[in-house]
């Protein structure tokens, strides 16, 4: 029989920087070579060095076999893989996940044969709705409603939202309509969209198609983006091949590519206030309209993108950010940072 070898601290200690020495290697050439996010790379190198410190502590005082750190090599393997797939599972608008991983992705949803639902029949599958006869619109009363699924609205409904209207939307669910949206709340009773959990953000609201959509004293919080029937919804509200009026609202607390894209529409945007907005505030791409009398404050990128447009009129905005306010624009660059006003946050 063998002599019993005393395991010591020191060579407990030998032999875990000799077993995540490799892990740090690997961890170190996916960054470099297979361009693994810094924050992916940085979530694991902290995660096995901590249950390997933990491990040190614990059982500093007894004797160890060779072959236990590599049983907390693989458990600890499997603890972070059972995390990050608890995160992406629940977090299905992708927020908690790409803040830590680096990886900005959501669920593509797909939802077929709701876009030419007849009235009656949608109705009946969201019960919240009511559908006026007389003028041909669906209603959502005033009230508080939960979304704990993405809905669309079908081709030739349009929707009205009344005043004081709370819609709370679970993790990456969102309202997609191919009908114009008529969203007119008033200073006391706006119209609030909204995550049910501030830590889960909701999807996004979009309208596409025809017609014109009204939005007035409406709140926008928490929103992310989406991917729905093949389409990149890129923005908290997206406006696809519609015109819009967007007067007197509130954008804050928004973590997709922007608050608001426009994509070939004629847009009015003015009175409205955008804080706290992961990247733009607004992208609008072709299109033609009028953006005025806004206040952006911290877009993390250009208050203001007008790639590929041209017709749009940009005055007497004032936007504020830690470099001074930033605007883009393919033309008309300088005429559009002369009507507006620039400035730095104050700490």
């Amino acid at each position: 029989m063998e002599p019993s070898v005393l395991r010591t601290p020191s060579y407990n200690l030998k032999v875990s920087i000799l077993t995540l020495l490799p892990v740090g290697v690997f961890i170190f050439a996916g960054h470099l070579i297979w361009h693994v996010p810094a924050r992916l790379a940085a979530l694991l190198s902290v995660g096995f060095l901590g249950v390997f410190l933990a491990f040190l502590i614990i059982r500093r005082n007894t004797i160890i076999q060779v072959r236990q750190p590599i049983y907390v090599l693989v458990a600890c393997s499997a603890f972070l893989s059972l995390f990050l797939g608890a995160v992406y599972h629940i977090d299905r608008a992708g927020w908690n996940w790409y803040r830590l991983t680096g990886y900005d992705v959501v669920i593509h949803e797909k939802i077929e044969g709701q876009e030419s639902l007849g009235a009656a029949e949608f109705v009946d599958r969201h019960p919240m709705f009511r559908f006026d006869a007389e003028t041909g619109m669906l209603e959502l009363p005033e009230g508080h409603y939960n979304f704990e699924q993405t809905v669309l609205i079908p081709n030739g409904l349009p929707l009205r939202i009344d005043a004081g209207v709370v819609l709370s939307f679970g993790t990456g669910c969102s309202l997609f309509s191919y009908s114009p949206i008529l969203a007119e709340g008033t200073p006391t009773k706006p119209i609030q969209f909204k995550a049910r959990y501030d830590f889960l953000k909701w999807g996004c609201l979009a309208v596409t198609g025809g017609g014109k959509s009204v939005f007035r004293h409406v709140r926008f919080e928490n929103g992310r983006r989406a991917f729905i029937n093949e389409v990149n919804l890129v923005a908290g509200l997206n406006v696809i091949e519609s015109d819009v009026e967007i007067t007197d609202c509130s954008f804050s607390n928004m973590v997709g590519k922007d608050a608001v894209n426009i994509k070939q529409g004629h847009a009015m945007v003015r009175n409205s206030r955008f804080k706290d907005i992961y990247k733009d505030g607004i992208d609008m791409d072709g299109g033609s309209g009028e953006i005025s009398y806004n206040q952006f404050v911290n877009c993390q990128d250009e208050a203001i993108d007008l790639s590929e447009t041209v017709e749009v009129a940009v005055h007497h905005n004032r936007i504020f950010d830690k470099y001074g306010g930033r605007v883009a624009a393919d033309t008309n660059l300088a005429q559009v940072k002369a009507g507006n006003t620039f400035g730095y946050l104050k700490h």
